[in-house]
């Protein structure tokens, strides 16, 4: 899952100006507001409480474009190609096809079980024939954050502020198996026409055949893995702080012109998943950035303020406990293989344009519209062996749309008609288009008060 911080802000228009600042990070997709130049004025503070939900989480856009399944990765079949992989039967199936029996699973039904030997044998050599047939993985990942937040204005041009996410996240996990498991046919075939075959053979392949979902969870606790569960968990997110300074303010005849020059870093305080654990997920991105951005405003009128933002993230060189595999070969890479790996993230660059409504001084809706571009991961080790592997698709692009509405009390406040000034907002966000990025549609409401 990935993450990114930003800066936005909501408009207020009373006869103080309060001029406010949101700093809004959250772990579940890359997006933002239609964002606000504006900062706080001299010694006013904002403090605010967000939440954000996902919806069930169930797809990713792939390397082309396409959506699919976030397990699409784990639906494969446990073919001759896989099964190599793992101790012995690499040995089992250069065996069996020594036997010269060929298979052929258009005729899995006849006598032979489709298996056949000599000039009239179709199909190919049983060994590469050997399947479990095919594992079927459904997931799906429900995301909640909070965020509590506070700024202040330093000077009438510059305001700081921090942000702490608690976050929660579950994962769940279904498993079974489909498809043709020839592994069967060719056991039974053996079994009753080749007396002389090796018994270690027929053992094997009875394990290949017999295989479940409690096989490859043994598999896993062997090589240093915790089963494959379902997992819910939660925890502090990576903690994040900045300030914004408001080097333009200008009123023309045509309208009014903001713009402000950002800076952020994001510390990596959240909890990183140790590489034992499958299912669970990273509660920060266990680096250090730098995010830089410019945010220009330009309102044609008090009813109107179009909105577009420039911002880049730099991400710091880390490390990172991971088990890097040993060869091509090596599917499933044991404790053996567990290092502490040099990582650098690959930085980010998005841009936003954004309009907000203003029906009165108390009520807006705004919308906006999100580009990302990631580059791609870089990862190295201290072991002889390749890891350049880890940094395939890696690299990420994604649209996002936004949508939201806000209520403020300010204006009542100012007339002695409410007792708090605060503001209540309500966002969504979709993605519409990417690569290399999960699907992740979700919601956010916040409740912020200023004094």
């Amino acid at each position: 899952l990935d993450r990114r911080s930003s800066w936005g802000a909501r408009t207020l228009d009373y006869p103080f100006k309060i001029l406010i600042v949101l700093f809004l990070t959250l772990c579940v997709t890359s997006s933002t507001y239609a964002e606000d130049a504006r900062v706080l004025p001299k010694g006013r503070s904002r403090m605010a409480l967000t939440t954000a939900q996902t919806g069930a989480i169930t797809q990713t856009f792939n390397a082309d474009g396409k959506p699919e399944s976030i397990t699409a990765p784990y639906n494969l079949e446990l073919n001759s190609e896989k099964l190599r992989a793992l101790p012995g039967l690499g040995t089992l199936i250069d065996t069996l096809n020594n036997l010269h029996y060929r298979y052929d699973v258009t005729k899995r039904n006849n006598a032979e079980h489709g298996v056949g030997v000599g000039e009239d044998a179709t199909g190919i050599p049983i060994g590469e024939a050997v399947s479990r047939g095919l594992l079927n993985v459904e997931g799906r990942a429900n995301r909640r954050q909070f965020n509590a937040q506070y700024q202040y204005g330093v000077t009438d041009r510059l305001s700081v502020g921090f942000m702490v996410p608690y976050i929660r996240t579950s994962v769940s996990i279904d498993h079974s198996f489909g498809g043709v498991n020839s592994a069967v046919d060719i056991r039974d075939f053996l079994n009753a026409t080749s007396g002389n075959v090796n018994s270690d053979i027929l053992k094997y392949l009875n394990q290949i055949a017999s295989a479940n979902s409690d096989t490859l969870q043994g598999l896993l606790t062997q090589r240093g893995y915790a089963r494959v569960e379902n997992w819910d968990g939660s925890g502090l997110g990576d903690i994040v702080a900045g300030g914004r300074f408001n080097y333009l303010n200008h009123q023309t005849s045509t309208g009014e012109w903001l713009s402000s020059f950002q800076a952020g870093v994001t510390l990596p305080t959240g909890k990183i998943r140790p590489p034992r654990e499958i299912t669970q997920q990273d509660f920060g991105q266990g680096a250090w950035d730098i995010g830089l951005a410019n945010i220009l405003n330009y309102s044609p009128t008090s009813l109107l303020t179009l909105s577009n933002g420039i911002h880049y993230t730099y991400r710091l060189p880390s490390h990172r406990i991971m088990r890097p595999r040993e060869n091509p070969t090596d599917v499933i890479p044991d404790a053996s293989s567990e290092e502490d790996v040099a990582v650098k993230l690959g930085d980010k660059f998005w841009a936003t344009l954004g309009a907000k409504l203003s029906f009165t001084r108390a009520i807006s809706i705004e919308g906006s519209y999100d580009w990302t571009w990631k580059k791609e991961n870089r990862y190295s080790g201290s072991r002889p062996k390749d890891y350049s592997y880890l940094s395939e698709q890696t690299d990420s692009y994604l649209e996002t749309i936004q949508i939201g509405a806000s209520f403020s009390t300010i204006p009542a406040f100012m007339k002695f008609e409410f007792p708090v000034p605060a503001e209540v907002s309500v966002n969504v966000f979709v993605p519409t288009r990417g690569k290399n990025a999960i699907i992740a549609p979700y919601g956010t409401a916040e409740l912020a008060l200023f004094f």
